[in-house]
């Protein structure tokens, strides 16, 4: 059986320390969150882990056979406006290593990183990269605002996490039609039975979060320039494309 490795990354106190900058605090609050998150993304890249941002002050780390995370580790160091800790698991879906980090997390202190197995089997990374068929064109073809387009993207987003979270996944908007899906092992079968005709999906499967959304994206790539001849989801598997990082 496959298993996932995910972990919860906390910065401590972070409420209390947007607080403490006055009300003309929300640019300083942003300044400081992009900063931080470009620098997390960056090292992650270098140990082909993958950084999902949930609240800002909670991130969700991808972490399949990622051998350690001192290049993340040093970011946290300098970059973050508080202390930090962190707590990983390995278990059978994604949501269940993310509900055991995040026990796990509580009982970490400041500069922290413990890790828990539920799940003894060889990790792999399952992603899906999804996009929005056509969001682009309507704006110019039917009228449609921005604002508007990007309400459809949110809502076809808020779906996909609705049925999806039960099944184990954990669903992000990642800007623009963008929208990812942390599957089980296997669990592209249930992702393919509620890709609708608005949505296209390409799934990569390896051994790291980097590769997997690699092989991902060069899927959805796949299916954009050759339309419905490779249906609405494509798989890929590590080994199979020829897909290198870069």
């Amino acid at each position: 059986m496959g298993c996932v490795r995910l972990g919860v990354v906390e910065l401590m106190g972070y409420r209390e320390w947007t607080e403490t900058l006055g009300h003309d605090r929300e640019w300083r609050i942003q300044e400081t969150q992009a900063r931080l998150y470009a620098g997390l993304q960056r090292a992650a890249k270098e140990v082909e882990a993958y950084v999902i941002p949930l609240r800002m002050d909670y991130m969700v780390l991808l972490a399949e056979n990622v051998a350690h995370l001192d290049p993340l580790l040093e970011v946290l160091r300098s970059e973050a406006p508080v202390p930090f800790r962190i707590a990983l698991a390995k278990a059978g879906s994604p949501r269940e290593a993310e509900s055991e980090s995040t026990r796990r997390l509580m009982k970490a202190g400041r500069g922290e990183v413990v890790e828990h197995q539920l799940c003894r089997g060889e990790e792999v990374s399952t992603i899906a990269h999804i996009d929005v068929n056509d969001i682009s064109s309507t704006l110019s073809r039917d009228g449609v605002t921005v604002y508007e387009s990007y309400v459809k993207v949110v809502g076809l987003y808020s779906g996909l996490q609705k049925r999806l979270s039960p099944r184990g996944a954990i669903v992000s908007y990642l800007g623009g039609d963008n929208i990812i899906a942390v599957l089980p092992p296997s669990g592209e079968e249930g992702l393919r039975t509620i890709i609708s005709d608005d949505l296209k999906a390409g799934i990569g499967v390896a051994a790291t979060p980097r590769r997997a959304l690699g092989l991902a994206t060069l899927a959805l790539d796949t299916i954009r320039r050759e339309g419905r001849k490779q249906g609405r989801v494509l798989l890929l598997k590590e080994g199979a494309s020829g897909f290198r990082g870069t």
